[in-house]
């Protein structure tokens, strides 16, 4: 292939074009903590952890405490919230809990570990 100047020009501009597609293809937006948050409360309900899943009321914004444990792919966050729930005689019992959670794409979440405190 004869080299021209045009070739010259368009080849590294070919590559850098290349480049910053496949980056940007790759490029995944960082969940949200408070995506967190919200995942961990549903891994609370949907699991065998609430006598009364129905009747779960979690803590608010301003009460969950939310880490973030690992700032890049997978991200990891620790939760530390309350649920309110009732147990197998109706009456209602706040249980504290610690939840860590990780995920690669922000749209499939993993439960790592969850703990309750007595």
């Amino acid at each position: 292939m004869k080299v021209t100047r045009l070739n010259r020009l368009l080849f590294p501009a070919a590559a850098v074009g290349t480049l910053l597609f496949a980056t940007a293809c790759d490029n995944v937006t960082k969940p949200s903590s408070q995506g967190a948050a919200v995942m961990c409360e549903e891994f609370i309900q949907k699991g065998d952890y609430l006598k009364a899943p129905g009747s779960a009321k979690f803590s608010g914004v301003s009460e969950t405490k939310i880490k973030t444990l690992r700032a890049k792919k997978p991200w990891k966050y620790q939760v530390n919230g309350w649920v309110d729930s009732q147990n197998s005689f109706g009456a209602l019992v706040r249980n504290k809990y610690v939840c860590k959670i990780s995920t690669k794409d922000a749209d499939t979440w993993h439960l790592d570990d969850l703990d309750f405190a007595k």
